[in-house]
């Protein structure tokens, strides 16, 4: 079973409220059938949209939903949910992200930059640290230098 997310306060918005109980069976199914869409969200033609929703409400109320902006028709046909990207999230995002990063890493493995922020001065310290070169130990005191601390 796949999931949408819903505004909790959809039935308060001033585009939904003017719904009559038909065409806000068309928006919840056509909400539910674009997840199933590829690209999400966006149906290729309205001969698509009327296969995808058939059965489970009255396609008539389409241009209602077009009219009060719920969706949207390009010039090229396809019926687009308005801000269907704003409130789903790619489940693929996080991996695809990820395998990216893993990609990139070996151009990243030997640089990096430290910032530490000095709060009395109200002033930031940025440097270069080359991951490359062993990292530094604790300076070495005068005795140690002279030999007579080990």
């Amino acid at each position: 079973m796949s999931w949408i997310k819903v505004d909790t306060r959809m039935l308060r918005d001033a585009r939904i409220v003017d719904l009559d109980d038909a065409a806000l069976r068309l928006w919840i199914a056509t909400l539910c059938e674009a997840y199933h869409q590829t690209p999400r969200g966006i149906y290729q033609s309205e001969r698509v949209w009327r296969a995808c929703v058939a059965g489970m409400a009255d396609a008539a109320h389409l241009d209602r939903l077009v009219a009060c902006g719920l969706l949207t028709v390009t010039e090229i046909g396809e019926i687009v949910i308005a801000a269907w990207h704003r409130y789903q999230v790619d489940p693929t995002a996080a991996a695809r992200a990820k395998r990216y990063r893993d990609r990139h890493s070996d151009r990243h493995d030997t640089v990096t930059t430290e910032s530490r922020v000095d709060k009395k001065n109200n002033n930031r310290d940025v440097h270069t640290v080359d991951k490359s070169r062993p990292s530094m130990r604790r300076p070495m005191s005068i005795g140690q230098i002279t030999g007579g601390d080990q």
